[in-house]
């Protein structure tokens, strides 16, 4: 089988996995707004690549003022790759 066509079937496998957890990503956002009506934060945080997705939440021209990037260097790849690392897996 090709290379593109096992990629579509694994990205089709993904998209079935959030289809099933529909319910918890509605809970989740309920749970957003309702921090958002009472003038709460959505602290956001993330290790190695994973850091980006709080930049991206944070660090946009009209983004939402309420969100608290949680970015601690030591856990982003950006200055030292092999200690993020080690410090990521001394978290899980």
């Amino acid at each position: 089988m090709k290379a593109h066509i096992r990629y579509l079937e694994n990205v089709e496998i993904l998209i079935g996995k959030l289809k099933a957890q529909s319910e918890s990503i509605e809970l989740a956002s309920v749970a957003v707004a309702k921090s958002l009506k009472g003038d709460g934060l959505i602290h956001v945080f993330g290790t190695g690549h994973s850091h980006m997705l709080a930049e991206e939440m944070f660090y946009r021209a009209g983004g939402l003022g309420a969100v608290n990037p949680i970015l601690e260097e030591d856990l982003m790849l950006h200055k030292n790759a092999s200690k993020s690392t080690e410090l990521y897996r001394d978290w899980e």
